[in-house]
């Protein structure tokens, strides 16, 4: 009988153990597909995401060159995720720094975007381009766009 395993030292002794290389790899693949349904999906998120947001930042958050910045393990994005709903609602016309590199084309803001739509791209970007392991509510997102300036 398999057990799932956690831990790096764990999973050298199951490749020790199991000496079938089939069986290995279904037992990966069981582990990793465990570790991905534990995590948020975000589908209306991403569907918005896909749809207002990806043209520019890509559809991984690549960004694109020098015009757009990337979103996927941005430092700005993670040092300024309390002010993203305000960012996507009103946008951004000051010049940025991301990852130490300078980004000067201004960010359309999307201010007709509803609250409920809102709470679910912000969660979508946030789990999907960074590693804050957080999830906001509706009533989060309100209190967040009420703070901007």
């Amino acid at each position: 009988m398999l057990r799932i395993i956690r831990t790096k030292s764990s999973w050298v002794e199951a490749q020790k153990r199991i000496k079938n290389p089939l069986i290995l790899l279904l037992f990966l693949i069981a582990t990793l597909s465990v570790a991905y349904s534990c995590r948020p999906q975000f589908h209306q998120g991403e569907a918005i995401y896909l749809k207002q947001c990806s043209n520019c930042h890509g559809v991984d958050g690549e960004g694109l060159r020098s015009l757009y910045p990337p979103l996927k393990d941005a430092d700005y994005l993670f040092e300024n995720s309390q002010y993203l709903p305000c960012i996507i609602r009103y946008g951004i016309k000051d010049t940025i720094v991301v990852e130490g590199k300078v980004y000067a084309m201004p960010m359309t803001g999307f201010p007709k975007i509803s609250e409920v739509d809102m709470t679910n791209l912000v969660n979508y970007i946030l789990a999907e381009f960074t590693s804050k392991n957080v999830v906001l509510g509706l009533s989060e997102v309100k209190n967040q766009l009420e703070q901007c300036n």
